[in-house]
Order: C-alpha cells, then structure tokens, then sequence
C-alpha cells in the first residue's frame, strides 16, 4: 500500500477492485456464518496482488534511499497501524468478549491487523534487499522468502510465535519482489496484456481454480494454511498478470479511484463493519441474493468512515 507522488490509475482501481472482494468476504462470513463463495476462489488472490502492487511502486527508475523509505514505512503505516488498532481495540474487546489487555500486548507484539502487520514486516525487509543495490539479492530474497514459508507452514513456531507475522510477511515478499522485477522489466511483459494472452490466462485461471476446489487444496495465508505451494504459486503467477492486464483496461471511474487510494485505512475497518452491520441484517438459509444488499450497506458506512479520517485527520494519512 505504498503512495506515489503520481497517481496511477489503474493501480488504484485495481487496489479498489481487491479491498471490495475482501469487504464482499468479510461481509460474507459475518451475514452468513460461512465463506458460501470459497475463500480459494478469490481472497488469497486479491490480497497477494496487494503485495504486488506495493512491490510494483517500490521501483520507480530512481536511487534508492534507505532512509527516505523507512521514513515513509513508520509514516504511512506503522503510524496509522498503531493509531487505528488502538482506536478499535475497545469495541473488538466488547464485541469478541476480549480483555483489552490481551488485544493491546497483540498490538504490540504486531498482530492487531494481520495484513497490515505483515506489510510493515515484508517491506522493511525488502527496503534493506534494495540498498544493497544487487539485482540477485532480490532474486534470492523471494526464493529464500518462499522456502522459509514452506518449512514454516503448519510448525508450532509459525502457530504461536508469528510476531509481527513474520510468516505471513514472508508469503508477501515473494510477491513484492514480483512486483519490483515486473516494474523494473515492464516492457518486456507487455505481450501478456494482449487480447490473446489475457484470454488464455483467463482460460487457464478457471482450470486452475477448478482444480483447486476439486482437490480441496487450500491457499489460505492467515494463518499460513497452503496445502500445495506448487499450484498456490501458480495460481498467482496466473492472476497477477491477468489481474493487471484487466485493469489497465477497465475506463476510468472516479469512485473506485477514490477507494483505491485509500485502501489502507479501508482494511482497518474491513471486517469491524460488516460485523457490525450483521448484527442488524443476518442472511436466512435460502436467501443469499440479500449479501448483495449488506454488502452495499457494508461499502457505503466504511466510505463514509474513510471520508472521515482523510478530511479531519489527514496528517495521519500521508
């Protein structure tokens, strides 16, 4: 979730396109009691594209200044991260029957909002690789990143001592890298964002997820659950480009826009929302058409919240 001094359109549509699935998600689990439209089919997708786009604007073809970019890091999300844990930390106590105590040491220990945490984690990381201005430091990081993972997944370790979600970090420097050497090559991806090509990805992606629920393999990151890393990371290497491809063809509308470029302060509010909001409106057995409404309900009172922050409290936003 990093910021540009330059706006980029479909950057920011396609970061709006993702922060909607996980409120559709989100808005899902509470009003139904259950993920009715499989997580596999679409939550990892979205939220590892999120870490592609963040690697994505860590290249911009200019000297890269360690210090500037840590600065921006405690500015920009640590910062926020802290601010807005904190301010919910009261009504999740309430709400989950949670001692306040409790949620302030996960707070601390980094696990007040996983992905947000994790970003901290994956970026500080990543900017470290960076200053060491060798291109197959980068290259190593992700595929270290990646088997760390692996090892990790399903240990005590990862289970119970995942500060800072450190595990989850790791699944989201291999994308961040991704997204760093896709910027860095662009010009030699652009055959990918052909009619063709995004066709055959599009093909490709449906055989995938179809074997993904066929199968029963899982490509859950929180906690770290992917039962077969070869097929979640082809997967992926599916999406993102198809993800890109698309959105840089969507037109430009001004809403999603507006949502894109405040993605982070909506993931604070993603799941206090529809949780609050399925306290008034729970989805009967049958019904499932009525998520659509919630879902809207859901769009509308974070848009709102959102609007909030960045108008009264913008130095918190930079």
């Amino acid at each position: 979730m990093n910021k540009s001094t330059h706006r980029i359109v479909w950057i920011d549509q396609l970061r709006a396109l993702c922060i909607l699935l996980i409120l559709w998600f989100h808005t899902e689990i509470y009003c139904t009691g259950a993920d009715v439209v499989p997580y596999d089919l679409y939550v990892a997708d979205a939220l590892c594209t999120f870490y592609f786009l963040s690697g994505y604007l860590f290249y911009n073809g200019r000297p890269f200044s360690l210090k500037r970019k840590m600065q921006s890091i405690l500015r920009s999300i640590v910062v926020p991260y802290f601010f807005f844990t904190l301010l919910l930390c009261l009504p999740k106590a309430l709400f989950h029957d949670i001692s306040p105590y409790s949620l302030l040491l996960q707070i601390v220990k980094g696990n007040g909002s996983w992905f947000v945490s994790s970003l901290i984690t994956a970026e500080v990381v990543f900017s470290c690789a960076l200053w060491l201005k060798k291109a197959w430091v980068i290259h190593m990081l992700a595929a270290i990143a990646l088997t760390i993972a692996m090892l990790l997944t399903g240990t005590d370790l990862s289970a119970h001592h995942n500060y800072w979600n450190f595990h989850n970090a790791l699944i989201g420097l291999v994308f961040i890298c991704l997204g760093y050497e896709y910027h860095r090559h662009e010009e030699r991806f652009q055959f990918l964002h052909r009619t063709s090509s995004l066709m055959i990805l599009l093909f490709v992606f449906v055989i995938i997820k179809i074997y993904i629920l066929k199968s029963g393999t899982s490509l859950l990151i929180e906690p770290v659950a992917i039962s077969n890393y070869a097929v979640f990371m082809l997967n992926m290497l599916c999406t993102l480009p198809l993800a890109v491809g698309l959105a840089q063809r969507l037109p430009a509308a001004r809403w999603l826009q507006w949502t894109g470029q405040r993605t982070l302060v909506y993931y604070f509010f993603c799941g206090a929302i529809p949780a609050a909001v399925s306290m008034f409106f729970t989805i009967p057995a049958g019904q499932y058409y009525l998520i659509v409404i919630a879902f809207i309900i859901v769009y509308f009172i974070t848009s709102a919240i959102v609007w909030i922050f960045y108008r009264y409290l913008p130095f918190l936003l930079q």
